[in-house]
């Protein structure tokens, strides 16, 4: 009966290793789905689309201003004669028209260095985005294992609780012959009720991973297949870490705050430049009452602004944008020991896994051989019904041990690649469309109008040849 139980325990263990000719949902699924369902990812590319705006905004700080004022006024006045005794009335209503137009010449590069600060941002968000890929990615992976690695358990459990089944039945005829005691039987008996809880916990635990798996993917699991071999990671716990330097979103997004931060610096250094407007205003005022007149007006003005004194304001904004420097400096050098910190715990996560995949293979081996031994002393009345009963237990323990390692030592490889920055759907080659967060940008870098009557002034600039 154990050497019917085990070796199908251990061909399970095996299973996860091997691939699968029937039809299910792979690895590659999970992922695919996680990607297209994830609510994070889409709340993260809002936020990205946002960011965006901040540089049409500075574009738009960049072009003319259009605007217009329109009035319409009434006036009533009654005076007396000079002898006071008849009034008289005199009224009249106007209007006036007016548009204004206003170009900023020159303010020292101010403003293409504020377009230049909010493109870094945006830069530096956008790795924001590739940490909640990897994040949404390394969640499908983890709960995909997960449910693999419940089912294998059951699998073992339910196997388990069978050969308990047949155990008692044959304890049970050994002692209507009288060749065990009741107390044999009992032991049998308390080892079967312990095996239907663990069966129980075991499909308690399935349960759990499918809702988890489920919150990753934004579906439940089907038939899972066996996961594929494990992708390639780095030979070496320096070249992981070289490579993290380079490709880590937390590293990346680091160094675009740091030029954005210096570009900023920049922008406070010329706001003591002045600044030279471009200005046109066209008027006409009319006014009707005992007869029409009316004024039309046009004038053109070049305005240079520069402030002389803030109150201190200018001093206290350049001191926080080198203090802010600064910190962007220091979280970079954080974010640089973090990331290497995180590469060499996720690098020892592999190897220890694949140094305990080692260890349960012994394991399981010496447990099997020791089961054996202990069986055929038992024929010998050498060894008691427990002495064979905890052996299968070692056996049962040792496989359900050294399947938990392999499903360790599956996720520690995507661990491994999160750290590094590679647990991205373009590495792992899943062959979907990704986001493209330049699309966004692309559209809106020009601070396009959309509403009415911009639209229109807009296409009256490019008639005229000005972007």
């Amino acid at each position: 009966m154990v050497r019917r139980l085990f070796p199908n325990a251990v061909a399970a263990a095996v299973l996860i290793a091997m691939p699968s000719p029937s039809v299910g949902e792979s690895l590659a699924d999970a992922f695919i789905a996680a990607y297209r369902n994830s609510a994070l990812l889409e709340a993260s590319r809002a936020l990205l689309r946002a960011e965006d705006e901040s540089v049409a905004s500075a574009v738009a700080a960049l072009r003319p201003t259009l605007s217009t004022a329109a009035s319409i006024t009434g006036r009533l006045a009654r005076s007396p004669t000079q002898m006071g005794a008849i009034r008289t009335t005199d009224g009249n209503v106007s209007t006036a028209l007016s548009l204004t137009a206003e170009l900023l010449v020159s303010d020292g590069g101010a403003g293409r260095l504020g377009t230049s600060v909010a493109r870094e941002t945006v830069l530096a968000t956008r790795q924001t985005l590739l940490e909640v890929e990897q994040a949404v990615l390394m969640s499908a992976a983890t709960a995909f294992h997960d449910v693999m690695l419940r089912g294998e358990l059951l699998e073992l459990a339910e196997n388990g609780l069978l050969v308990f089944e047949t155990q008692l039945e044959a304890a049970k005829g050994r002692f209507e012959l009288g060749e065990i005691t009741k107390t044999d039987v009992s032991l049998v008996e308390a080892r079967l009720a312990s095996a239907r809880s663990q069966v129980l916990l075991r499909r308690g635990e399935l349960e759990i991973a499918r809702e988890s798996y489920r919150l990753a993917t934004g579906v439940y699991p089907g038939d899972l297949l066996p996961p594929p071999p494990a992708p390639e990671v780095p030979n070496s716990l320096d070249r992981a870490q070289s490579i993290a330097r380079q490709l880590h979103p937390s590293i990346v997004r680091a160094q675009h705050t740091v030029a954005a931060a210096q570009l900023a610096v920049k922008q406070l250094e010329v706001r003591l430049v002045p600044q030279v407007y471009l200005g046109g205003t066209v008027a006409t005022n009319r006014e009707f009452g005992a007869w029409e007149r009316g004024t039309d007006s046009a004038s053109v003005s070049l305005t240079a602004r520069m402030p002389l004194y803030q109150g201190g304001a200018y001093d206290s904004a350049k001191r926080r944008g080198i203090a802010n420097l600064e910190r962007a400096r220091f979280e970079l050098e954080q974010a640089a020991r973090r990331v290497d910190q995180e590469v060499a715990s996720a690098w020892t996560r592999l190897q220890i896994a694949e140094s305990s995949i080692e260890a349960r293979e012994l394991q399981v081996a010496a447990t099997e051989l020791a089961l054996r031994g202990i069986k055929q002393e038992a024929g010998l009345g050498l060894r008691t019904t427990l002495d064979v009963i905890d052996s299968e237990q070692d056996v049962l323990a040792a496989v359900n041990d050294l399947i938990a390692a392999k499903n360790d030592r599956n996720v520690a490889v995507y661990g491994l690649l999160v750290s590094v920055g590679l647990m991205t759907v373009k590495h792992l080659g899943l062959g979907i469309p990704v986001y493209d967060p330049n699309e966004n940008l692309s559209r809106i870098s020009s601070a396009p109008a959309e509403t009415w009557p911009a639209t229109t002034v807009e296409r009256a600039f490019r008639s005229l040849g000005m972007k």
